[in-house]
């Protein structure tokens, strides 16, 4: 199928970050540039940890868009990222969005998404960066990742793959266009880690065993807190234990 959105490609071998290279630069790109990078030497997470990933084996890539949107619908481009990268992969193993947006595969992190914005008085500039453990065999010293060849035995065609995970998002995107936010939260609620499951989460350096509802439409958790009634929290918040 045919992508929804025009598509500018820039490939390099090596770089510090890709979503750094977009910041960087965002004036001076078109929406839809994306960058795909064999090695990154300074990838990062959600919360600022480094993203370790082997070269030219897994997806490094970030995606330039310019939603001009209201900044409390920010959240929303977490949710259709995440979504679209489940889409891509859960025909081929059963996989879950763990809040606010990794992909999990049997309990072990399988993809990390971080999304950076600049704001105005609207969201002027979105920078989405996407590292996917594909064909990655062995993670020292992490023993909660895994990757989609770990997990299938299956080796995968970088490029195709891409491909689908962009398409997916476009997707995603033109339904955020057409307001249609009923359906983009559907798709993420419905494939939640945890939602519904009494687990554990820590919570100002204490335990409390929980059960995730929900999320809010602008990006918080929703959690049944033992003894203690619903509550909603921010990222950095609360943590879940698993």
């Amino acid at each position: 199928m045919s992508l929804l959105f025009p598509i500018t490609e820039i490939y390099l071998d090596k770089i510090d970050s890709t979503n750094s290279f977009l910041l960087d630069k965002n004036t001076s790109f078109n929406e839809w540039t994306i960058v795909s990078a064999k090695e990154q030497s300074a990838g990062r997470g959600y919360t600022g940890n480094p993203w370790k990933s082997e070269t030219d084996i897994n997806l490094t890539f970030s995606i330039l868009i310019k939603p001009n949107c209201a900044i409390q619908h920010i959240f929303y481009i977490n949710k259709i990222v995440a979504n679209a990268v489940h889409q891509s992969i859960h025909s081929i193993v059963h996989s879950k969005i763990k809040w606010p947006n990794d992909l999990i595969i049997h309990h072990k992190k399988a993809c990390g998404i971080l999304i950076e914005n600049i704001l105005g008085q609207r969201v002027n500039s979105t920078v989405i960066g996407i590292g996917l453990n594909v064909n990655q065999m062995h993670f020292d010293n992490l023993p909660k990742a895994t990757s989609l060849k770990n997990e299938t035995g299956i080796h995968f065609n970088l490029d195709e793959l891409r491909y689908s995970i962009i398409l997916a998002i476009q997707k995603g995107y033109q339904l955020f266009l057409d307001k249609e936010f009923e359906s983009i939260e559907s798709y993420f609620h419905e494939h939640l880690y945890k939602k519904e499951e009494i687990s554990v989460f820590k919570i100002q350096n204490q335990l409390k065993n929980g059960i995730i509802k929900n999320t809010t439409s602008d990006g918080k958790l929703i959690v049944d807190i033992e003894g203690e009634g619903l509550q909603t929290f921010q990222l950095k918040e609360i943590q879940l234990m698993y």
